[in-house]
């Protein structure tokens, strides 16, 4: 999925925690990176990562904020994803990687709303593309059935759609 960014992109993660992620990201010839992430703790789903202790998410915060501060290509956006993404104008994204809550609605609000931002022939990307029993049952995801009703809605804005295991691509026409 990495291999789909070229020298000079324009990338985004939308949801950080640790920044582990994006430093993977930052080894490729990126022109800028935003990292979008609230670091609230939610509780909805006991089982999922930011279901930790406020606490907790700050130090993750303070991680982030220390592990990128000598990169000026990282912009660091304390936000929830959708409030950030009318930060962005639409077509200003060359690849963008979508990790924040896989419950069904937010997957089905964040892909709407970071579309428009992707710029042609640009690649939005995710994780948790998977409908194992443990993701469904326990972690309430619904990652699949929100890109997949995302791929049939946007049929004719979208080039190219890659499925690698759990992670999925889908390049914009």
């Amino acid at each position: 999925m990495l291999d789909k960014i070229k020298e000079g992109d324009v990338c985004a993660e939308i949801g950080v925690l640790k920044g582990d992620y994006a430093h993977l990201i930052c080894s490729r010839p990126i022109s800028e990176l935003h990292l979008v992430d609230p670091w609230i703790s939610i509780s909805d789903v006991p089982d999922r990562w930011h279901a930790v202790p406020q606490e907790k998410m700050d130090e993750y915060k303070t991680e982030v904020i220390n592990r990128f501060a000598d990169n000026d290509k990282v912009k660091i956006i304390e936000k929830y994803s959708i409030d950030a993404a009318s930060d962005f104008e639409d077509g200003s994204i060359d690849w963008l990687y979508l990790d924040a809550n896989h419950s069904y609605d937010f997957v089905c609000a964040d892909l709407n709303a970071w579309w428009p931002k992707i710029k042609p022939s640009g690649f939005l990307c995710g994780n948790a593309y998977s409908d194992s029993v443990f993701q469904v049952n326990v972690l309430d995801f619904g990652v699949v059935p929100a890109v997949d009703s995302f791929l049939e809605e946007k049929f004719d804005t979208i080039q190219d759609f890659e499925n690698e295991g759990s992670q999925y691509i889908i390049q914009k026409a």
